[in-house]
């Protein structure tokens, strides 16, 4: 699929943004999601919500001829596009490999295929740059908890087939959550758990230091990292970011 050098173009999927900003196509850009982050200019366009949930009549009247989705998208919706003849570009971005295919498929769509090929290259080398950088230590990833004042009753963790996973598994470390996706495990679950790194990701930092309190009263053998940057909830390129405060 090729499309015209005139297309116009709504991503409702985040990191599929910036990667067309990252490529330097986003000029094509006529609307976004709700939960757009890439930065001002590209936000300040229409929001027209997101893959599960969008306005039709916003999304028409912007007359795109490609809407960028993924699989939360309804069936019912995607015959919707295809009745009004507006080309779709499933995105998927589950794990690493994920993004990079993306890279070059955007690359194909657009007939940028050299520039994908080096952003991709580049991306690829950076990732190799960590290799080993944790070799052997054993880490859970968490993005919340349920507590009381003191202590944590349960905890959102990840397991495996995510691309917080593949980061571990660059780094040479081991995800002790042997679960697939994202599970929420009870005290006694976590409890039986022996991590020497302990990662918990917030979109806020104003409760770091409790955070930390709850988690090191847990394990207080393992070494605790609340970690705020915006790169750690979006798996796009940047997550280079993300990588480098886990170090």
């Amino acid at each position: 699929m090729q499309l015209k050098a005139n297309l116009r173009v709504i991503s409702l999927i985040p990191s599929a943004t910036d990667l067309l900003v990252s490529l330097n196509v986003d000029k094509k850009l006529v609307g976004v999601s709700t939960y757009c982050f890439v930065n001002k200019r590209i936000c300040n366009l229409p929001k027209i919500g997101t893959a599960l949930s969008f306005d039709w009549e916003q999304m028409i009247s912007l007359n795109p001829g490609l809407v960028m989705i993924d699989k939360y998208t309804s069936n019912k919706d995607i015959k919707n596009f295809k009745k009004l003849n507006i080309k779709i570009m499933m995105v998927k971005h589950e794990s690493i490999k994920d993004i990079q295919d993306s890279i070059l498929k955007i690359g194909k769509v657009f007939n940028i295929n050299k520039k994908a090929r080096n952003l991709h290259n580049n991306f690829k080398q950076k990732l190799n740059s960590f290799k080993n950088k944790l070799i052997n230590k054993k880490i859970i990833f968490n993005l919340s908890e349920r507590s009381s004042s003191k202590s944590i009753n349960s905890s959102l963790v990840i397991g495996t087939n995510t691309f917080y996973h593949d980061i571990i598994k660059i780094l040479g470390a081991k995800n002790i959550v042997k679960t697939s996706g994202y599970k929420s495990f009870d005290i006694e679950t976590l409890m039986s758990l022996k991590p020497d790194i302990v990662y918990c990701i917030r979109e806020k930092s104003n409760l770091s230091k409790h955070t930390k309190d709850l988690w090191t009263q847990l394990y207080p053998n393992a070494k605790i990292r609340v970690i705020t940057s915006k790169e750690a909830f979006i798996p796009s390129i940047h997550i280079v970011k993300f990588i480098k405060e886990l170090i």
